[in-house]
């Protein structure tokens, strides 16, 4: 850790996300952090020469890490989707806003967050999470930021039990969803639209697929242009998949660091006139803002997000 002083706080900050995964709380978060600050306090107090101080110089990672530790802790439990009794609110009817969208050829994916719980034929205010729903066949009239009516029915989200089965419950949970429930699409209900910046992006990127479906390119490469163009690679079939891993290539159909990194030299190179008038800095701030921008216009899918950060 002397070479590398980050990791005082990287690897205490994933021990502490890791042991809020298994049951760590803001308590002991808390505890974490107050012995962090008397430890601290302690050090600086008891070294009162130059001597002294230099020390007890290394004892200072023990109150670092213990406040990475906390801080780590806080991190999860803050972003952990909440516990809800849903017992209470089954079989009344709820108006959520829909985030994220997906159809399929015999049902549609959501994720919805919800506004209100229509109880006794009067609205409360609806506990702040991110459902998951699923439908019996498609409604095509659906598109993100559309405000729908459904029918609670929720059930919290387990693992089927099944050897070697992908812990799917805990994978939802990073995704910060802990309920979902499976209905006939008749039973949702489009009432209005209040889309928000991603969910306007999110109705653009469909436009924009559309328009490459609907163009006289043969559906490999239409599949091809969309996966590299705007992150959504779930069209890409499977013999293409295999074929792009026999050649040890199958990164370039998913987005990351080289599509991030091409991206940037092209804007960077375009760029190259302000160079001429001593304007290199707005160079690099356009090269930025335009990388960013695209990393929100693609969905800030961690790929994209990590590779444009670095």
């Amino acid at each position: 850790m002397a070479y590398a002083p980050v990791f005082r706080i990287v690897i205490p900050l994933a021990l502490g996300i890791l042991m809020a995964e298994h049951g760590a709380n803001a308590w002991l978060a808390a505890a974490l952090a107050v012995v962090a600050a008397v430890g601290y306090i302690w050090i600086r107090a008891t070294a009162t020469t130059p001597r002294q101080r230099l020390q007890r110089r290394g004892y200072y990672i023990v109150p670092i890490a213990l406040a990475s530790m906390a801080l780590g802790i806080t991190t999860a439990w803050v972003h952990a989707p909440a516990e809800i009794d849903w017992k209470t609110v089954n079989g009344h009817g709820m108006l959520a806003r829909v985030i994220s969208l997906r159809h399929t050829d015999f049902s549609t994916r959501m994720t919805v967050t919800p506004l209100g719980i229509e109880r006794n034929g009067k609205w409360e205010n609806a506990p702040a999470c991110k459902l998951d729903v699923s439908t019996r066949g498609c409604d095509y009239t659906l598109h993100e930021g559309d405000l729908v009516s459904v029918p609670c029915q929720w059930k919290e989200i387990t693992n089927l039990g099944n050897p070697y089965e992908m812990d799917m419950a805990a994978y939802q949970r990073h995704q910060g969803m802990r309920y979902t429930q499976h209905i006939a699409v008749g039973h949702i209900h489009k009432v209005g639209s209040a889309p928000s910046l991603l969910s306007r992006l999110a109705r653009v990127r469909h436009r924009l697929q559309t328009a490459v479906a609907n163009s006289t390119l043969s559906p490999r490469s239409q599949h091809f242009i969309i996966a590299l163009l705007l992150g959504n690679n779930r069209l890409i079939d499977a013999d293409t998949r295999e074929m792009f891993s026999a050649a040890g290539i199958a990164h370039i159909l998913a987005l990351s660091g080289l599509h991030i990194g091409i991206l940037s030299l092209i804007v960077w190179w375009l760029l190259f006139p302000l160079d001429y008038i001593g304007q290199r800095k707005l160079r690099l701030v356009i090269t930025l803002a335009l990388l960013a921008g695209y990393a929100v216009f693609t969905g800030l899918a961690p790929s994209v997000a990590r590779a444009t950060l670095m």
